[in-house]
């Protein structure tokens, strides 16, 4: 099966009303993405680091990305549609900035694998690092090297496992993470 894959750029402020307009006029999924600059607060209470941007979108600014059947209207009519939504929308007191919009047809395959491109490996300390079983790395002397599916919680659980020998205690997780630096 073949979408609409239509994208519109705008201030994160005008995120969560441009993905209700999109829900409305028939997407059948919509994703939002806003800035990933490191000068905002991150939940870190799962040992999220957050050491370099997650993306490249601007401090401030949000893509929409909503996903329409192709049969459904043609992406000229939704643009066109969305366009006129958010006009309509200047009396709500949301910025919605220098906002963009556009649209491609993509495959259910680009689709399903997109998310991919975001998960690289990840150097945890000088002996461990956690890899998506996709990414090729190599790694250097004495390094434990952990394979993840994107399950990376249970990954960490598993390279601890393998460096202290150990089964799922919490006294095994506390070695660990003064062997590997962890808090």
């Amino acid at each position: 099966m073949r979408w609409h894959e239509v994208t519109i750029r705008t201030t994160e402020q005008a995120a969560e009303l441009v993905s209700h307009y999109m829900h409305e006029l028939g997407a059948g999924g919509v994703a939002i993405e806003e800035s990933g600059t490191l000068n905002k607060q991150r939940d870190t209470s799962l040992g999220q680091w957050y050491e370099l941007p997650l993306n490249d979108i601007p401090e401030g600014q949000a893509v929409v990305q909503a996903y329409f059947p192709e049969e459904g209207d043609a992406a000229d009519e939704i643009m066109k549609r969305l366009g006129e939504l958010i006009a309509e929308s200047d009396g709500f007191g949301i910025d919605f900035g220098e906002w963009t919009i556009e649209a491609k047809l993509v495959d259910d395959e680009d689709w399903a694998d997109a998310w991919k491109k975001y998960f690289k490996p990840l150097r945890i300390s000088d002996r461990l690092t956690v890899k998506p079983t996709w990414e090729d790395y190599t790694p250097g002397p004495e390094e434990i090297v952990v394979e993840s599916g994107g399950r990376l919680q249970r990954a960490r659980e598993y390279a601890i496992e393998r460096a202290v020998g150990a089964d799922n205690g919490q006294t095994e997780r506390s070695v660990a993470g003064a062997e590997f630096g962890w808090r």
